[in-house]
């Protein structure tokens, strides 16, 4: 069993997250330390291919599993620098994912490519995004990018207006709120 772990931790093709994911597991529960040694020393993390999000979403927890913080956040730091921005549930997991990992230039720098690039013509996009950039605590680009919603969105459209105002609410931007009711949906509804 030892031998074939090795060898399988040599041979295994890195640039898929799933098989890797799942090799990494079952040598940790095969109680297989140096295979997991091997397979972390040829770097699974800088070699996976990124387009198939929830599968490096899976990778990340198996390393993490595998005490390979080092691999980890070089994972999380590259699927951040690498991600589009269309994905309303990925975006929030990914923001999460950077802070667990201590990557706070990576996080930094994603908050604000989604505060300055974000479409915010999806008001249920928005308010997704908002609430993850609560989560993590950043401040400006909520405000960057409540303030791009709020000019946005249509101001006759109740439903929208409301749950804008929902997300707003939920990440703590109360000038924003402010100036979203300066713009009278009332009156406009």
């Amino acid at each position: 069993t030892t031998r074939a772990a090795r060898w399988a931790a040599r041979q295994a093709r890195l640039d898929d997250p799933w098989p890797v994911a799942r090799l990494l597991a079952v040598l940790q529960a095969a109680g297989a330390a140096d295979a997991v040694q091997i397979l972390l020393a040829r770097d699974p993390a800088a070699q996976v291919d990124l387009r198939h999000r929830w599968d490096v979403a899976d990778l990340l927890r198996t390393l993490r599993a595998a005490d390979a913080a080092g691999a980890a956040r070089t994972l999380v730091v590259r699927a951040a620098e690498h991600a589009g921005l269309a994905d309303k549930r990925y975006l929030p997991w990914l923001l999460r994912a950077l802070r667990e990992a201590g990557a706070t230039g990576a996080l930094e720098a994603l908050a604000a490519r989604i505060a300055s690039q974000a479409d915010v013509e999806g008001v249920s996009y928005v308010t997704q995004l908002l609430i993850g950039l609560h989560a993590v605590g950043a401040a400006g680009a909520i405000r960057a990018l409540a303030a791009r919603a709020v000019d946005a969105v249509q101001v006759e459209d109740p439903g929208e207006v409301a749950e804008l105002l929902t997300g707003l609410l939920a990440a703590g931007a109360a000038d924003q709120v402010q100036a979203l009711l300066a713009r009278d949906p009332v009156r406009h509804a």
